[in-house]
């Protein structure tokens, strides 16, 4: 082969490997081709995506954040704990009018505690016992102010109440806003829908904003017929009923009015009901429970109380088992010798026994006291005393013959009006006659 056909045949031979290698499927001929920037994709793809059948490579999503839908009424994911309390006062008003009889009036007021005791898991939730104190209920008759409830509960900013400690109701919905059946101070029907909304607590307790949750209804003894007048029936009303709650305390307060008038048959009548309650003071403002709403003692006495300044401090609803005897150290009081003296007994005896009540300062406030020895017979005699001013006041006794009455038991009740701040005061109990130590059984309580 001469040179001219070397040089075709070479010619030809490149062409067609340029040719062969710009086809091939293992290569790019970009003239700008990607920079390596040194990352390395691992032989199972991005683990963060997912590779399909083609071989390409998607991202995944990340998972979506749970979202939590916020409450409509904000400040009810507080807790609650065994102590805690809610104090509340209250007035109520009621007048009544009937044709030929004229006017009739009643007021009253009181203050109670709505205390928490001893929690109790029911459905799941912690819930607490209820305990209350004071004086809740108007006098002669049956309205009472302090809640149903035996136990409360506070979850996922709903306050829950139970009457039988084996079932929770909702109270007050913060989450929802509204929900079926309830009330705090008063009883909703459990078909009923209940919606909170803003309002206004206004009474001589307090006066704020709040959470309002009501009724009301009203109907006219007369309506207007055009071209007629008006026409009336016999019978108008007008009433309305709410409930107050805010965030960090729970319930707040209640309000109550009523108007209502009959006629007929030449007679009429009319009637007006007015109640409210309010706050004032709780655990949750950082108030303190008086000293004598503590936990009841059930339990013995505490030596030694030989005297008034060594005096066992006991509360309301206390039940305390004790022994005393003629022999025993004591103590006497000139207070107590000189009433005994006026009685005609000149003999100056001690007192073996003391013990020491603080009020909590209701007005009326009724201090009930029984010391029960009927364990006991014969000879066996103690007589009681109760104090005030640390000791230098006599208020009552009961110093009945034990042996010639046949009853072995004293009691005494002290009703206190005028006295708004709580006040200490001292029970006394002397051997007077006691064979052999004789046991007894102390019980305060507060009506």
């Amino acid at each position: 082969m001469n040179n001219s056909g070397k040089i075709i045949s070479l010619l030809a031979l490149f062409l067609l490997v340029t040719t062969l290698s710009g086809c091939g499927g293992g290569g790019s001929s970009s003239t700008n081709p990607t920079p390596d920037n040194g990352t390395t994709t691992p032989d199972n793809g991005n683990p963060g995506g997912s590779t399909d059948t083609n071989g390409s490579t998607d991202p995944t999503p990340a998972d979506p954040e749970p979202t939590t839908t916020p409450p409509v009424y904000s400040g009810f994911n507080f807790s609650l704990s065994e102590g805690d309390f809610w104090e509340f006062s209250w007035d109520y008003y009621y007048q009544s009018y009937a044709q030929g009889s004229g006017t009739k009036t009643k007021n009253d007021s009181g203050k109670f505690w709505v205390v928490l005791g001893t929690p109790k898991t029911i459905n799941g939730i912690t819930a607490y016992a209820v305990d209350i104190y004071g004086d809740s209920s108007v006098t002669g008759e049956t309205d009472d102010f302090a809640p149903r409830w035996t136990f409360l509960a506070l979850a996922d900013n709903v306050l829950l109440g139970s009457t039988n400690g084996l079932t929770l109701q909702t109270i007050f919905d913060a989450q929802a806003g509204k929900w079926a059946g309830g009330g705090f101070f008063t009883s909703i029907s459990s078909d009923t829908l209940v919606t909170a909304g803003s309002g206004t607590i206004n009474n001589d307790y307090l006066n704020q904003s709040a959470i309002k949750t009501g009724r009301s209804s009203s109907q006219s003894q007369c309506e207007y017929f055009p071209g007629v007048g008006n026409i009336c029936g016999d019978e108008s009303y007008n009433y309305t009923e709410n409930e107050y709650f805010l965030g960090g305390i729970g319930p707040l307060g209640y309000y109550y009015y009523n108007t209502a008038s009959y006629s007929g048959g030449g007679f009429y009548s009319s009637y007006q009901w007015k109640h409210n309650v309010g706050l004032t003071a709780s655990s949750f403002n950082g108030d303190a429970l008086p000293s004598g709403l503590l936990q009841p003692i059930n339990g013995g006495e505490t030596e030694p109380n030989d005297t008034i300044t060594q005096a066992m401090p006991i509360t309301y609803g206390s039940v305390i088992t004790g022994q005393i005897n003629v022999t025993d150290p004591g103590s006497t009081n000139d207070a107590i010798t000189d009433y005994l003296f006026g009685l005609g007994d000149t003999e100056v005896r001690p007192l073996q026994d003391w013990y020491s009540i603080t009020t909590i300062g209701l007005d009326p406030e009724v201090i009930e006291i029984q010391v029960d020895f009927s364990q006991h017979s014969g000879a066996t005699d103690l007589d009681i005393f109760l104090l005030g001013d640390n000791g230098t006041h006599f208020w009552v006794a009961s110093i009945s013959d034990n042996e010639k009455d046949a009853k072995y038991s004293e009691a005494v009740t002290l009703t206190l009006t005028g006295f708004t701040t709580p006040t200490t005061y001292h029970l006394g109990i002397m051997a007077y006659s006691t064979p052999q130590p004789t046991t007894y059984t102390l019980t305060l309580q507060n009506q």
